[in-house]
């Protein structure tokens, strides 16, 4: 594999402690040793070398002439140093919940038991993922499966849902399933705060 990656990768390490001179002068060396023609197979052009003999050759010019004109004649990067804005909403809704099953049926065998136990619970079955794509309501599609599904069940009414609602919500499904987890939905003023599976709809 090309060194090339891990030791621009150390060059950045570099630069965000604080070492900028000698992120500078990492990075100066490997462009000072492309720029000489030396380069790993993976690199269009002739003679190619080993891993290890362009490693050496980049260590070779860490503190060259070539080094130096390489790192100047390229556009320096700017690291912001203001700290990152908080965002406070101002509105905070928990709206759903998602409960992880140890399933080892299909998944519309799955959604059948979760829509009866929660038949007249303030929260609904909406969707069921597996690994990260929507196979419950179905889109045609048979995605491959393991025995870990998310259900996503978000509250019937237009105010959300509580604590209470969400506990007993899991109490009814732990008497039939095994559950592992669970991932509290919420909006901010207005927004949904979680992910969407893939073939789930927006709206």
């Amino acid at each position: 594999a090309n060194p090339s990656a891990l030791i621009l990768s150390a060059a950045m390490l570099l630069r965000h402690v604080g070492e900028t001179t000698r992120a500078d002068q990492v990075e100066g060396a490997i462009l000072a040793t492309l720029a000489h023609g030396i380069h790993t197979r993976d690199v269009p052009g002739d003679d190619p070398v080993s891993t290890s003999a362009f490693t050496d050759a980049v260590i070779e010019r860490l503190d060259s002439e070539g080094a130096d004109t390489a790192v100047r004649a390229r556009r320096p990067r700017l690291i912001p140093t203001a700290a990152p804005a908080s965002y406070v909403p101002r509105d905070r809704a928990t709206v759903g919940v998602d409960v992880f099953i140890e399933w080892n049926g299909t998944p519309d065998a799955l959604a059948g038991t979760l829509v009866a136990l929660s038949a007249d619970a303030p929260l609904g079955l909406t969707m069921i993922s597996n690994r990260g794509t929507m196979v419950y309501p179905s889109r045609g599609a048979a995605p491959s499966v393991v025995d870990h599904y998310r259900c996503r069940f978000t509250a019937r009414g237009p105010d959300g849902t509580t604590d209470q609602d969400i506990l007993a919500l899991v109490a009814r499904i732990g008497l039939r399933h095994r559950w592992m987890h669970l991932e509290k939905l919420q909006s901010f003023d207005g927004v949904a705060g979680y992910t969407r599976a893939q073939g789930e709809d927006a709206a």
